[in-house]
């Protein structure tokens, strides 16, 4: 079994790396990812912890989907300064709904992710996959 400089498997590195991008914050997150960029030798491995830091940064995407209702908020309170009234509740129950549900995905995909890693295997994501191998190779 291949070891890192830290002298624990690049299984397990890997495991740890996804766990502490899903749990750990972004700050985290980019320290782990780096070393494992910077310091490690191993092709698998680096691939490995910059996919679930692409998948991190895709979870970004429920932060911006999230400005909807915000925006809305704001014409509300435009409306309102004029005694008018402007609310679309279906579109901000819809919005909660897709957070609720890319962030289950997003958990789910780093789980398998890990559990994956730890076995020592790639997990397939489609289009994370190419543009992972692309930059890679």
């Amino acid at each position: 079994m291949k070891k890192t400089t830290l002298g624990i498997s690049t299984n397990l590195y890997a495991f740890i790396a996804i766990f502490v991008t899903l749990w750990g914050g972004l700050i985290p997150a980019l320290l782990v990812t780096g070393y494992a960029l910077i310091k490690e030798e191993d092709l698998w491995l680096k691939k490995t912890v910059a996919k679930g830091l692409v998948v991190l940064l895709f979870s970004l995407a429920t932060a911006l989907i999230g400005l909807l209702p915000n925006a809305i908020d704001i014409v509300n309170d435009i409306f309102n300064l004029w005694s008018g009234y402007f609310d679309i509740r279906i579109i901000s129950a819809f919005v909660r709904l897709l957070n609720t549900i890319l962030n289950v995905a997003e958990k789910v995909i780093m789980l398998l992710m890990a559990l994956f890693a730890l076995k020592g295997k790639w997990f397939n994501l489609g289009f994370v996959d190419k543009f992972i191998v692309k930059h890679f190779e």
